[in-house]
């Protein structure tokens, strides 16, 4: 397991298999670029990269394979995921709690066990943009957020979801536009407890 606790750009330089946590970062102001190598956990229960209580930090360019999560990241600001696979977590894809200014663009989550995308907060603190992003049959809902504000999603597919396409809980003030929905076992979009949305020009099949 490596572990980053000084602010800089790191590259990764081949792949890495671990029994824990590939990486964990401890520092703000981190550039992880996987430069496309593959990360591997072969644990159940603790994710391929971890963030846990930092700001600024982008993550990019490479596959995460296993772990409960992909990527979690933890009361933490301005996290940036972009260009990653994500394939056959044992939880969800990606998981962020009581974090703001989430950035998730260009990445593809496989085979998830639970949520493509699971965003939740005590705080009303998730605040971002999911652009442009593929996630293919998640066990749970492609996307679920609660307690969400100013969060905009756009251009993402979604298919063969094992519940929801899109669920959003005790939510205000996001922007939905041009996603696809393909099979979801419930709702396309289930909007619970929330207001202030607007969700236009969407395609929702089966």
């Amino acid at each position: 397991a490596f572990t980053i606790a000084e602010p800089g750009r790191y590259v990764v330089t081949s792949d890495i298999t671990n029994v824990s946590t590939v990486i964990t970062i401890n520092a703000d102001r981190v550039e992880l670029d996987l430069d496309g190598h593959v990360l591997t956990s072969t644990s159940t229960s603790l994710p391929v990269i971890k963030v846990q209580s930092q700001s600024h930090v982008r993550i990019h360019s490479g596959v995460l394979r296993g772990g409960r999560e992909g990527v979690n990241a933890r009361t933490s600001s301005d996290t940036q995921l972009d260009g990653l696979q994500i394939i056959d977590p044992a939880g969800n894809g990606i998981e962020f709690w009581d974090s703001s200014g989430i950035s998730v663009r260009n990445c593809v989550i496989r085979d998830a066990g639970a949520a493509g995308i699971e965003i939740d907060s005590a705080l009303a603190l998730p605040t971002g943009a999911l652009i442009d992003n593929l996630i293919t049959a998640p066990g749970t809902d492609g996307i679920h957020s609660h307690n969400s504000t100013g969060l905009s999603l756009s251009g993402n597919t979604i298919q063969n979801a094992g519940a929801a396409g899109m669920s959003f809980e005790s939510s205000a003030f996001n922007l939905r536009r041009g996603n696809l929905i393909e099979t979801a076992a419930r709702e396309g979009v289930r909007l619970g407890l929330s207001a202030l949305m607007r969700v236009s020009s969407n395609v929702i099949r089966k």
